[in-house]
């Protein structure tokens, strides 16, 4: 059985590879979209030693992008509050 991967980017840069280190255990809640992205307020992984850890919209400082990766596909997802996904849509509008 495959097990999900996961990568977490911020503004391009990579910012932790899973490396079968981690596995993907879920998400949180849903806060919207950004574009055609669904966000969610955090996602869990569980470690190697079987300890369950939650990154959230803060963890770095804001808002991330999520890859999972599970049977060679690749999903993202964004990571942050409510209000950070309002903010980046906002923002995001103002640009274009």
């Amino acid at each position: 059985m495959n097990t999900p991967s996961i990568s977490i980017f911020q503004n391009g840069q990579l910012l932790h590879a899973n490396r079968g280190m981690f596995k993907f255990d879920g998400f949180g809640v849903p806060t919207g979209t950004f574009g055609n992205t669904q966000c969610f307020d955090s996602v869990a992984i569980v470690d190697s030693c079987n300890r369950r850890r939650m990154i959230d919209g803060n963890s770095y400082g804001g808002g991330c992008t999520v890859c999972v990766r599970f049977n060679g596909n690749r999903h993202w997802y964004g990571i942050g509050s409510a209000t950070q996904v309002a903010s980046a849509n906002l923002t995001r509008l103002a640009k274009s």
